[in-house]
């Protein structure tokens, strides 16, 4: 509704006091329900992770590639890696957090002194740091992901929102309806009163076509809104278990 109910209505009126807090908690509302609708980081998150996954399908084949192979030393090399490396070598189709935590664990093992000998003659040095530096990035977005979700369990529920912004939209209906009355019957300003009605029309026609749709999914009952009938107390006509709709929007 603050669409309809513009900045420079509220000036001219001077009703900017009641018209910003409601404005305020439209925008916090629509922050939450877009919140709870994707992570801002689940992009990244995903790409670090196929990243992570590549260098380890990378590091396998280049281990793979020592199977077999004539010279003792290597041989012998690429048994002990595999032996370390076999129980991971699925990590990438676990959960992500599993398949963090087993290629950092393969990893830490890859660092081991008396692994490290084997990874230099089989010049898998340059692929164990990459791995390295792409999990410890996946890590770090499923880490600031996991602060995101805490933060979100903490914050402003959508429920709680809906009710403040209820009450402030009821303090704005009733000053402008009050100036409607004002300027019709005092002052008899007939610009403003026309300009008045016309704002007051706007959105009784906004919240009939809210109610309408509401009542079309099975929820709340059609309102009876009158065009140029004072404003009604609330925006919300809606249960407060609708917790998924935004009061501001159809």
């Amino acid at each position: 509704m603050s669409s309809q109910i513009t900045t420079e209505f509220a000036e001219k009126f001077k009703i900017t006091q009641v018209y910003q807090p409601y404005v305020e908690l439209v925008n916090r509302v629509k922050d939450v329900y877009l919140q709870n609708q994707q992570f801002a980081n689940t992009k990244a998150l995903n790409e670090a992770e196929a990243l992570s996954n590549s260098y380890f399908s990378t590091f396998k084949s280049m281990l793979s590639s020592y199977k077999n192979w004539p010279d003792a030393e290597k041989q012998t090399a690429y048994e002990s890696i595999y032996y370390v490396a076999k129980p991971y070598w699925k990590a990438y189709a676990k959960p992500i957090a599993e398949n963090i935590a087993m290629q950092m664990d393969l990893i830490s093992s890859l660092r081991a002194d008396n692994m490290k000998d084997s990874v230099t003659l089989l010049g898998l040095d340059t692929i164990v740091n990459e791995m390295e530096s792409a999990i410890i990035s996946c890590n770090n977005y499923y880490v600031a992901r996991a602060d995101e979700r805490l933060a979100r369990a903490l914050a402003d529920k959508m429920k709680d929102l809906r009710k403040q912004t209820d009450t402030a939209f009821k303090q704005l209906a009733e000053v402008i309806s009050a100036l409607f009355v004002v300027n019709s019957i005092v002052t008899k300003e007939t610009e403003k009163v026309a300009e008045l009605e016309a704002m007051i029309d706007g959105i009784n026609a906004v919240l009939l076509e809210y109610t309408v749709a509401i009542s079309r999914r099975g929820r709340g009952a059609k309102a009876d809104v009158d065009p140029g009938t004072p404003l009604p107390d609330s925006e919300n006509t809606e249960t407060d278990s609708d917790e998924d709709e935004m009061p501001d929007e159809l």
